[in-house]
């Protein structure tokens, strides 16, 4: 069985038994290995591979303005990730929450005003837009930005160059 677990800012993959899964180890913050792989009897930890996700982007979230329509009580939020992009919108008794993975959004259209932008983000799928009315023009650009940054890593490192 394998198991994920975190030291000091590194995934560590480790093969366990079946009784160990049952209660999660207590980890330490170094890298140093595990007490029962240093003694006679192994079988707690037979490998450990250590995997680096600093590629990984961590998500940001931004918040419509409370003095913009439909945003006095429960303003919407959108948070970006490195996989998808989800808009929340809370109202009294229930919670909407809508969701496009980033290699399906086609486009992120921003409409600005004197104080506020609307954030129309559409995806390649054919369903309905993303909407998001009062954020502030800088969390706008931020949310395109991301989207893009996002999209551009999916590509990976071989594009195709046009001579």
């Amino acid at each position: 069985m394998v198991r994920f677990a975190v030291f000091g800012g590194a995934s560590v993959l480790a093969s366990r038994p079946h009784h160990a899964l049952a209660r999660p180890r207590r980890l330490v913050s170094s890298l140093a290995p595990p007490k029962s792989a240093t003694t006679e009897n192994s079988n707690a930890v037979d490998k450990a591979v250590i995997l680096n996700h600093n590629a990984s982007v961590p998500s940001e979230t931004f918040k419509a303005s409370r003095l913009t329509r439909g945003n006095f009580l429960f303003p919407t939020i959108i948070e970006v990730t490195d996989r998808s992009v989800v808009r929340r919108k809370r109202s009294w008794f229930s919670k909407d929450e809508i969701s496009i993975s980033i290699s399906k959004v086609a486009s992120v259209h921003i409409k600005t005003g004197i104080l506020w932008s609307d954030v129309l983000i559409e995806s390649s799928g054919g369903s309905d837009p993303l909407i998001s009315h009062g954020h502030r023009k800088a969390d706008a650009r931020r949310i395109r930005e991301l989207v893009e940054t996002a999209q551009g890593s999916l590509d990976g490192p071989e594009k195709l160059k046009l001579s």
